[in-house]
């Protein structure tokens, strides 16, 4: 069975029409056509509106497990995990990491299609694992499938962004993880700063700082976000309030050793964070000054990363980002 043949089935099992599919992931029906016969070679972008539109989590109902292994990469962490001694998810982490690490100097678009298949294949994990284990395998299937999320909106797939977070909130909330759950709503909260819906991102912040049992430094990011929002919608008292909370567990979590899916945190970083918060309050120089201090303070190799370079160019222009 080839790909082609699996988005057909996809596709149908939904009750679609090539027209109706075409409309909705924004390519011709003709196109589709093309591809699902096997006469066009099948792009990621394509699997992944197909993914984004079905709502297609698990892709072996349409085929064997080799098929589903293969599939955007997969193929390459099932070979990986197959070699390797301990529990496959363990393994699946190890490999995540790694990633994380290529991605910073590689950019997001060069790991994303591995990672697509990582996620098919941590999902089909969890639904595999014996009771025993599936907490710890379903924890990471959901940090995998964020990691993707994120990686599928930096490349401006936002719908299956989207899809991707959501997923990897309900196994969060199944494995009773907070760290993980911390993390996807924290996700979704930069998607709705990156759409204007500044309201809806204090919403979602406020909700990870209800949060229960994560990591104090993950509190720390979201009262720095907190704060940011506060600033952006005019609410400079409250801003100023959350922002000297942020200082004050910042200051308590100093030299800490971050959890490994945010191992970019650093005081460094709380200073491009904090110095955003004194930009969007009117404190230009001050703000400016924070950043640049920031970014001086932090680890070359976060300097040198890709999620870094907008700080850096900003500070050529005399800027901030939003």
């Amino acid at each position: 069975m080839t790909t082609g043949d699996m988005l057909r089935m996809a596709r149908q099992a939904a009750g679609l029409s090539l027209a109706q599919m075409g409309q909705r992931v924004n390519y011709t029906a003709s196109y589709l056509s093309l591809v699902e016969t096997g006469k066009r070679r099948v792009v990621d972008d394509v699997v992944a509106a197909y993914e984004g539109e079905l709502g297609i989590a698990d892709w072996s109902d349409y085929m064997d497990r080799r098929e589903f292994l293969s599939l955007s990469g997969g193929v390459v962490a099932g070979e990986l995990i197959a070699r390797s001694e301990g529990a496959p998810a363990d393994q699946l982490a190890s490999i995540l990491s790694a990633t994380r690490r290529l991605e910073d100097n590689s950019g997001a678009a060069a790991v994303l299609p591995a990672v697509r298949g990582f996620s098919l294949l941590a999902e089909r994990l969890t639904k595999e694992a014996r009771l025993a284990v599936h907490s710890r395998t379903a924890c990471v299937a959901s940090e995998i499938l964020q990691y993707r999320g994120w990686l599928e909106f930096s490349t401006g797939r936002r719908q299956a962004a989207d899809g991707s977070i959501d997923r990897g909130i309900q196994l969060a909330k199944a494995a009773k993880d907070p760290d993980r759950l911390v993390r996807g709503l924290s996700f979704l909260a930069h998607f709705k700063v990156g759409d204007a819906n500044v309201g809806e991102a204090g919403d979602l912040i406020d909700a990870t700082l209800r949060v229960k049992g994560a990591h104090p430094m993950r509190r720390v990011s979201s009262l720095y976000h907190r704060a940011r929002v506060q600033a952006v919608l005019g609410e400079s008292y409250q801003a100023q309030r959350t922002l000297a909370d942020a200082d004050k567990s910042a200051e308590k979590t100093s030299g800490r050793t971050p959890p490994e899916d945010v191992y970019w945190y650093s005081d460094g970083l709380w200073g491009l964070y904090r110095g955003r918060v004194l930009y969007h309050l009117g404190q230009r120089e001050q703000g400016l000054a924070e950043v640049r201090s920031g970014l001086t303070a932090m680890p070359a190799a976060d300097r040198s990363a890709e999620w870094c370079q907008p700080w850096r160019r900003s500070m050529e222009r005399e800027q901030v980002p939003d």
